[in-house]
């Protein structure tokens, strides 16, 4: 459970960020949540998470990262 809750805290941390307006925080926290969500089975327990959970919010991760990141550098209109 802590490393979660570690884990967690620094998702909030970015969230918080990016609620200030910072774009890139949020896409960088939305790529981080995708990579967490990878290597999560690798180093905890997470058999209470159905099959299917891990790879569809891993690619809704990094589809909405990505999309964050480079709207923040000005290649995606609002």
């Amino acid at each position: 459970m802590m490393p979660e809750a570690i884990v967690g805290l620094g998702f909030i941390i970015l969230a918080a960020i990016g609620l200030r307006g910072s774009l890139l925080a949020l896409g960088i926290g939305w790529a981080l949540h995708g990579t967490w969500d990878y290597v999560a089975p690798m180093v905890l327990d997470v058999s209470y998470v159905p099959w299917f959970l891990e790879p569809s919010c891993i690619g809704y991760d990094f589809i909405v990262g990505l999309y964050l990141i480079l709207r923040s550098r000005g290649q995606f209109a609002p």
